[in-house]
């Protein structure tokens, strides 16, 4: 076998398996950043629904309370995809508040991206915190967190 031939073979075999790996991995990409915008849109959620029952954060950071811009959110899942740190803030009539939150899936397809979409979609909160200022600079945290229970969600909308 000659160079010219050798050369011309090794393109014929590296050049669709140089696409099907980019195609592979722009998959997994895909898929990775939609199991987390779920996540975040159901920690958001949640608190969106939490946040108008209590008393104090509506008194530091002002109601109505809206989400503030995903960009400032941050999300950490961890344990095999089972636990999820997330972070966003949220703004008020008179300050905004950063929100700290931790959820732990229960069980389940071992895929998260397939929890969320077809699966049970429940995520147990186990800490659920408000950031407000204190005065002064500084800032204290409100606990928010209930009797940690399962939360159903749309995952969907």
């Amino acid at each position: 076998m000659h160079i010219a031939d050798m050369k011309r073979l090794v393109k014929a075999v590296l050049t669709p398996a140089g696409g099907l790996a980019l195609v592979g991995l722009l998959g997994w990409t895909t898929a990775d950043a939609v199991n987390e915008a779920l996540v975040y849109r159901h920690c958001q959620r949640y608190f969106m629904q939490m946040a108008a029952e209590n008393v104090e954060l509506g008194e530091q950071v002002g109601l109505p309370l809206r989400p503030g811009p995903w960009y400032n959110a941050s999300i950490g899942l961890t344990h095999g995809d089972h636990m999820a740190n997330c972070q966003f803030t949220v703004i008020g009539s008179k300050h905004s508040s950063d929100i700290y939150m931790r959820v732990v899936r229960t069980k389940g397809p071992r895929s998260t991206l397939l929890y969320n979409i077809v699966g049970p979609a429940k995520w147990d909160v186990l800490m659920m915190e408000a950031s407000v200022s204190a005065g002064g600079g500084l800032s204290r945290n409100i606990s928010l967190t209930e009797i940690p229970r399962a939360v159903e969600t749309d995952s969907m909308s």
